[in-house]
């Protein structure tokens, strides 16, 4: 199973990316971990055009400007066993 880490998913590349490997098919993603800052509602959209990604996709905000946050976002990837 693959796991894949989207910073800035909200980005217009991070959208293409996301909305490309679900249309190629989730059965091999065990899951998506992806960092948004301001633009979620693009994300929900996603996930309403393609129902298997709201099993896949795991979403968090963070501000890449704020140390604090970055150091939780680091220890939560951590904590999934993604080396950062």
């Amino acid at each position: 199973m693959r796991r894949f880490l989207i910073t800035a998913a909200d980005s217009a590349f991070g959208i293409a990316l996301i909305e490309r490997m679900c249309k190629n098919g989730l059965e091999d993603v065990e899951w998506i971990y992806g960092t948004y800052f301001d633009a979620k509602e693009q994300l929900d959209v996603l996930t309403e055009a393609y129902p298997e990604l709201k099993e896949k996709l795991i979403l968090r905000g963070v501000d890449m400007t704020d140390m604090d946050e970055i150091e939780k976002l680091n220890d939560d990837l951590e904590g999934r066993d993604v080396i950062t």
